[in-house]
């Protein structure tokens, strides 16, 4: 849960919900919102709060949904291996899937 939260906060947002989807480029969003940026509130810019709690909400079903993946090959694959392919999956299928949404 932990590896993916940073995830989410490193790139996974900013590619499910960064940009808007058009011919070019239909499953991944641009890099608007690598590491939280124009999410967290600063002091000068005043982003309401309601932004940054779609970016938790969302993020909530970006962490979730692999630990239930991961019933179905626990105690059968090694546990690094199962960390990079659940950071592999929410970043190539998570990510496209909540952008075309």
């Amino acid at each position: 849960m932990g590896r993916m939260t940073v995830v989410w906060a490193l790139c996974g947002y900013s590619f499910a919900f960064g940009g808007d989807v058009d011919e070019r480029n239909p499953y991944f969003g641009n890099l608007d919102h690598v590491l939280m940026g124009g999410v967290l509130p600063t002091a000068e810019d005043g982003i309401p709060a309601n932004k940054l709690i779609f970016v938790v909400f969302q993020g909530m079903f970006f962490i979730i949904t692999p630990a239930l993946i991961c019933r179905a090959f626990a105690e059968r694959m090694n546990f690094r291996t199962m960390c990079v392919f659940l950071m592999l999956w929410g970043t190539f299928v998570h990510c496209p899937i909540a952008h075309r949404v």
